[in-house]
């Protein structure tokens, strides 16, 4: 069970890194901005374009990855990228493998198992010193 856990938080770990590559080759190869489609004139939404950010043209590169989807609230719209939700879906499975009770469960017992071993080992080693104090006595 422990091992399931270890899997899904890798997973999520993966899919995370999957999505923040995107991110970074938008960003990287438009000159250091993520690019963002102007919604505006589609759609009559409060826009502002944030530090960081540049408008997307015919000249943007991986267009695909840049900031093109919008999900829409009430009078903003929340603008997205592909990345964005690898990156958000990455992160809710590693927050379910983190917190499976499976996996707590299981890391107690291997507590619980070093802790034995630890005072198994305390325990022979006062052994072997009242050993040595009655043989010097």
């Amino acid at each position: 069970m422990y091992v399931e856990s270890k899997l899904i938080v890798t997973l999520g770990f993966l899919i995370v890194i999957i999505g923040f590559a995107c991110n970074m080759v938008a960003v990287s190869y438009n000159g250091g901005y993520m690019p963002v489609k102007d919604f505006v004139a589609e759609r009559e939404i409060k826009f502002s374009i944030l530090p960081g950010h540049s408008l997307l043209t015919e000249n943007t590169n991986y267009s695909y990855l840049c900031d093109i989807y919008i999900l829409p609230l009430i009078d903003y719209g929340f603008i997205f990228s592909i990345g964005d939700v690898f990156v958000t879906i990455g992160f809710i499975i590693l927050i379910i493998g983190l917190f499976r009770k499976d996996k707590w469960e299981e890391i107690k017992k291997i507590h619980d198992k070093k802790e034995e071993r630890k005072q198994k080992r305390l325990q022979r080693k006062l052994e072997r010193q009242l050993k040595k104090q009655k043989q010097s006595q």
